[in-house]
């Protein structure tokens, strides 16, 4: 599926905007996470994660005014 950019600027400005705690509390109470409290946190580092972003050198796109509608292949 292809976000349009309206889409990817909503959702991005979204976890900009979200503090880690809300994203947490909304993770449990509206899409049922499950707290896992047994974990050990203490005398523990933890590194801040970075961006990674996929890019593909590759042309995957289908030029459907140039393929037979009745085989187009079916996403999965």
């Amino acid at each position: 599926m292809k976000l349009t950019e309206d889409i990817k600027k909503r959702i991005d400005n979204y976890f900009d905007n979200i503090s880690a705690q809300e994203l947490y509390e909304t993770a449990i109470s509206k899409y049922g996470f499950k707290e896992n409290i047994d974990i050990d946190l203490d005398n523990q580092s933890f590194s801040k994660v970075g961006q990674n972003v996929y890019s593909s050198n590759l042309d995957n796109r289908i030029d459907l005014d140039k393929m037979d509608h009745n085989t187009t292949p079916l996403a999965a």
